[in-house]
């Protein structure tokens, strides 16, 4: 027997002992790694006004404009949306860092500055949230599409 015909046994071996772990303990497995954020706190959805609202009433043109507004026990998130980028800043200023975590499992990082403003470029696609930390904070938002 060859090398190679060494590594494909146990690779066959290896994927057949992974068809045989239960469904239920791959289950708690998923389970368990979603606690990884369970000192996060979570900001909710609060107020959101899109460009239709905006503008109702009006002649205007479509400004492509959405503000969305999270709250937390002691930060919100003020966050407008372009069609370029999620422009935001924290209620009160701070600085720190913004992670968008798309449910697709990618992320991204920006600075917050000291004012509390940051910027995301590009706008995410599909469901994401915003996880934020400063030196006081550890926030994380509902998930949302916009």
């Amino acid at each position: 027997m060859t090398t190679d015909d060494q590594l494909l046994a146990e690779l066959r071996e290896a994927l057949e002992t992974a068809r045989e772990v239960p469904a239920e303990f791959v289950a708690a497995g998923k389970s368990a790694f979603v606690w990884r954020t369970v000192d996060s706190e979570l900001a909710a959805l609060t107020d959101q006004l899109g460009a239709d609202e905006a503008l109702a009433g009006t002649r205007a043109e479509h400004a492509g404009v959405r503000t969305l507004s999270f709250r937390a026990s002691k930060i919100s998130i003020e966050l407008e949306v372009t069609s370029e980028a999620l422009l935001g800043q924290l209620v009160p200023p701070r600085s720190g860092s913004i992670e968008v975590q798309v449910q697709d499992g990618t992320r991204r990082s920006a600075d917050i500055d000291e004012a509390g403003w940051f910027a995301i470029r590009p706008v995410p696609s599909g469901m994401f949230r915003l996880h934020v930390r400063t030196a006081t904070d550890d926030v994380i938002t509902e998930w949302i599409t916009v």
